[in-house]
Order: structure tokens, then sequence, then C-alpha cells
């Protein structure tokens, strides 16, 4: 039996009754079971102050800047921790910013697609100014420079893009983002013959939503250095391949694709500020 399908359970420690692993009360007595460190991700008693695990105070944990985006602990790795949206950009968000939709492939709650790189660092900059937020990019023709003293929206790092994908400290090692299955996760060929609603798959173990799937999400960084090329990871509703979906799965695309791009989205990002 596939691991991610076991129902595992706990003892509810004030009354001792049996309770599915998952669950956040117990069913019997109504306490709370557990928290859930921030910072490492493990399970604690209900009303831990501090992780039995990481030693640290769970409160300390930065805020997310709003309910649609969460946390993302680094700690051990070369990143530092960051903000990243639990959902694709959708068309409703694009729109109420940009009072325009590019999209050929309409769904006001479906990803925004038809965007190039440029498209989404615009929308990072108008988004931000709006919130009253510090953009970060400054841009002259093709030409973009990353202020990182800013605390506005942005694309995320490939780095963080696949940290955030695996489900950072908490990843399971599953090879699609949130499951080994990928119907389970992922809007592709095998299952779509379009875009989707966001969220309507199961979330990561971060509870991120279409990292596998849906649509290509546009990165910060270059393919490599010598080429313009954009980095775009996660696969799209169009790829019969599936390991184009898959976490471990890189790919490239000019910043001005010149076919078709009803496959290529983004989601947003932000740094942590002290």
């Amino acid at each position: 039996m596939d691991d991610e399908n076991i129902v595992r359970t706990i003892k509810c420690f004030k009354c001792g009754a049996d309770v599915s692993e998952s669950s956040r009360f117990c069913n019997s007595c109504g306490t709370s079971l557990f928290a859930i460190c921030p910072f490492c991700g493990k399970k604690l008693d209900g009303g831990s102050r501090y992780c039995s695990f990481c030693g640290k105070e769970l409160s300390s944990a930065p805020k997310p800047p709003a309910e649609d985006f969460v946390y993302v602990d680094a700690t051990g790795t070369a990143l530092k921790g960051f903000f990243i949206c639990t959902h694709q950009v959708t068309q409703e968000e694009y729109q109420n910013v940009m009072l325009k939709n590019p999209s050929s492939l309409n769904g006001l709650k479906s990803p925004v697609v038809d965007v190039t790189w440029y498209d989404c660092l615009e929308y990072c900059n108008k988004r931000s100014s709006i919130e009253g937020l510090k953009p970060c990019y400054r841009i002259n023709g093709e030409d973009v420079t990353f202020d990182e003293n800013s605390d506005g929206y942005r694309l995320p790092t490939e780095g963080e893009w696949v940290f955030a994908a695996i489900g950072g400290r908490r990843s399971h090692g599953y090879t699609y983002s949130g499951s080994n299955n990928i119907d389970a996760v992922a809007h592709y060929d095998g299952n779509s013959n379009s875009i989707q609603p966001v969220c309507t798959k199961k979330p990561n173990e971060l509870g991120i939503y279409d990292m596998s799937g849906n649509v290509w999400e546009w990165c910060w960084d270059k393919y490599n250095s010598s080429s313009s090329d954009r980095v775009i990871r996660g696969g799209s509703w169009y790829n019969s391949d599936v390991k184009c979906c898959s976490v471990s799965y890189r790919c490239n695309c000019n910043p001005y694709p010149s076919r078709d791009y009803s496959i290529y989205g983004f989601r947003l990002a932000r740094s942590v500020k002290n």
C-alpha cells in the first residue's frame, strides 16, 4: 500500500481516545491535539510553546502577509526564509490590478495565461504600489534589476520554487508536489484539456496548490549564463509527458515567447523583512 494512503492513529493526550493522526481535535473530548511547528513541520502536543524537535519558539515565526501566503522556513539550506502564495495568480487577480485579462483560455478563478516574463514583473510592481509596498523591480526596456531590500511582490527564485514545491522541511520526497500520484495533485494532459480553477487538487505538505501541472510557472532566474531564457517549472495542463510535472524537472522559455503561451503563468513570492 502507498505510504500516503495509510491511516495512522494517535492517542489523545488528555482522554486517551484513538484519533486519526491528521485530526486537529479529539472527537471524544474536543481537545486540540497538536500544534505544527512552522519551522520544522513537526507535530507537537496542543498548547506547546516551544518545539521539542528544533527548540524554536512557535510564536517567533514570521507571519504571512495574507491568508493565501505561507511562510517557508529554509533553515539548514542556502536559502533565506520566504513567503509564497498558495495558488497561481488568477485571471481575476491579474485583471483587478492590470485592468485587462490577456488570457486566451478564460476562467476568472483559473490561472492567468498568455503572460510573458516581463508581464509578471510589471504585475508584481503595480500590485506592490497599489498596496503601499516597495516594488522589487526596476525595469528599463529588457534590462531588469532586483532590489533585494524591497518588501513588495516578486517572482520566486528557482531555488525557492523548488524548495516550496517539494514541501520544504516537511517534505515526504514525493515525485510530484504533494503526492506520488499525479492525478491527486496535478492538472495535465491525462486528466484535463485546458486550464482549471486553482486549488481544486490536493495541496502539498506546505498547503500550496498546483505546483505540479495546470500552468508552467515563471521563475526569476536565467536558465543558464549564456542564454536570455528564463526558468519555468511545474508543467502544465498541456503536457502528456508526466515527468514535466515532477518537482525535479527543469525547463526554459524565452521571456517573450514567440509561440502560443497559454500554458505559462506565475505565482507570487515575498521576502521576509526583519
